[in-house]
C-alpha cells in the first residue's frame, strides 16, 4: 500500500477453492480494495466453490459432447442455477440427466 516503495501491486483477493475475486486500484486506494474484498465476501462462498469443481469436471466433455458454444452456455447455466439454489441438487443423477439433454438436442439437430 505504499506506492513508491513498491515495484508491484498485491491486490486484495478472497478465494473459495479455484474460485479467485482479486481487486485492486493500482496501488491508490487500498482502503477501497478492501472494502470491495469485504462486499464480495458473502457471495463467494464454499458452495460456490464446489460447484465451479463441478463445473470444471465437465469441461472435456462439454468440449466434445456439445456442439455449439451457445449450447455449451446454456449447459453450464442450467447446472449453475441448480447448484445456486441447492448445491445438494447437483448430483450425479441430475447432471447425467441435464448430459442426456443436451445429447439428445445434438442429435436432433445432426439427424436434420
Amino acid at each position: 500500500d505504499q506506492k513508491e516503495d513498491c515495484s508491484f501491486i498485491f491486490p486484495s483477493y478472497v478465494k473459495e477453492g479455484e474460485v479467485v475475486a482479486a481487486f485492486s486500484s493500482g496501488g491508490q486506494s487500498p482502503m477501497i480494495t478492501q472494502y470491495l474484498k469485504e462486499k464480495i465476501k458473502p457471495n463467494l462462498t464454499e458452495e460456490l466453490g464446489q460447484i465451479a469443481q463441478i463445473l470444471g469436471s465437465l469441461r472435456a466433455f462439454a468440449k466434445s459432447g456439445i456442439a455449439t458454444e451457445q449450447q455449451r452456455k446454456e449447459f453450464y447455466k442450467e447446472l449453475l442455477q441448480i447448484g445456486l439454489k441447492d448445491i445438494d441438487s447437483l448430483e450425479e443423477q441430475r447432471i447425467n440427466e441435464i448430459i442426456q439433454k443436451y445429447t439428445k438436442n445434438q442429435s436432433e439437430i445432426e439427424e436434420q
